[in-house]
């Protein structure tokens, strides 16, 4: 009957429910989280290519992840411009922006994270925090860039533990973290330890000072 060839096509024409997870599917636009205009406020390099790996990871093609690269600059911005009639592939953006973004050689990044030392004004935590951060960046520097100069992971982290263990300016705390380091503690061990003797250093300022009142 005309009813049932009608159903029949109806079937025909309609996806299975693994078609349709499959073949169907809508995926989610790419969206790079903060904008992308070189300033202090702006979105760091480290912070893009962990994005762009990130949706590499996720299997988005690399002309969907240089469209969000674009969208997430100021619109009128001569690079933006520049990107969006240009036929650059990614790595050739990546280039850009790290000059683009003012991201430090490995060479730079390297010298500075052997050299670093706590401060005068500076807090022991945020001491800690700078030498995370130096180390992560000179890794992610050497990965993404040929600088023609070895700076393997493990020197990286060898220098990483000598700044840490001859950098703090209290004698106190820096015995402390040579011990952590010798136990080999984790990253956020260190960060709480740290922060621990801080609030105990203070603690007895304030007590001092309170005594001193009397």
């Amino acid at each position: 009957t005309i009813i049932e060839k009608l159903t029949e096509q109806k079937e025909q024409k309609e996806p299975t429910r693994t078609e349709s997870g499959a073949n169907f599917a809508i995926r989610k636009e790419l969206k790079i989280d903060g904008i992308i205009d070189g300033k202090e406020t702006g979105l760091s390099f480290i912070s893009l290519m962990r994005q762009i790996e990130g949706a590499q990871k996720r299997g988005y093609p690399e002309a969907e992840i240089i469209d969000a690269v674009i969208r997430a600059m100021p619109t009128g911005d001569s690079l933006r411009n520049f990107l969006e009639v240009s036929k650059l592939n990614l790595e050739q953006i990546k280039d850009i922006f790290r000059q683009h973004l003012h991201q430090p050689s490995p060479t730079e990044l390297f010298t500075k994270l052997t050299q670093s030392v706590q401060l005068p004004e500076e807090s022991a935590s945020a001491f800690v925090l700078k030498l995370l951060d130096l180390r992560e960046r000179t890794k992610l520097a050497v990965a993404t860039k040929e600088s023609g100069l070895a700076y393997p992971s493990d020197l990286v982290d060898q220098m990483f533990r000598q700044a840490l263990s001859t950098g703090f300016r209290d004698v106190e705390l820096r015995l402390k973290v040579q011990e952590l380091i010798a136990k080999n503690c984790s990253d956020v061990d260190i960060i709480a330890q740290v922060n621990a003797v801080e609030s105990q250093t203070r603690d007895r300022a304030s007590k001092s000072a309170q005594c001193n009142q009397v």
